[in-house]
């Protein structure tokens, strides 16, 4: 494997947010740390991997990263509770990437812990969402202008 086709699938692999922080610890010249296990190992290999080439992996993760997100994707994440098979990545975290790259087009199912009549508005880190489902699970929202 190319060190580009292990770039694209390292992109693949992991949430973007977490390929921007290893983007910037390579640059620097950090000892790249993830916050998941499972997630330090898969970057830990894809280093070993690509040993002759490390001084051009922040450029090429840069470029996958870019084509990961230019195109409609949708993503599953797992907030809770641990399990040793699938890596947890804290709410605020994914709602806050989720708003960061999603613009005008975020949709997000859940649950809520309450009731939420439809119509409802609640507001987020400067945005607007609006729940269009009635009850508590799921709450189906769209971010408005």
């Amino acid at each position: 494997m190319t060190a580009a086709e292990g770039s694209l699938k390292l992109v693949e692999e992991l949430p973007g947010s977490l390929v921007e922080s290893l983007i910037v610890q390579l640059r620097s010249g950090a000892v790249p740390a993830m916050p998941n296990p499972g997630y330090q190992g898969r970057v830990d290999e894809f280093l070993r991997c690509q040993a002759d080439v490390r001084g051009e992996l922040a450029p090429m993760l840069e470029v996958a990263l870019a084509a990961k997100r230019s195109r409609q994707t949708a993503e599953l994440v797992w907030t809770g509770p641990a399990t040793p098979v699938v890596p947890v990545r804290r709410t605020e975290q994914v709602l806050s990437d989720l708003i960061l790259v999603g613009g005008d087009g975020v949709i997000i199912a859940g649950h809520a812990n309450q009731p939420l009549p439809r119509g409802t508005t609640i507001s987020y880190d400067g945005g607007t969402w609006y729940v269009l489902t009635e009850g508590t699970d799921p709450a189906l929202m769209i971010k408005v202008a």
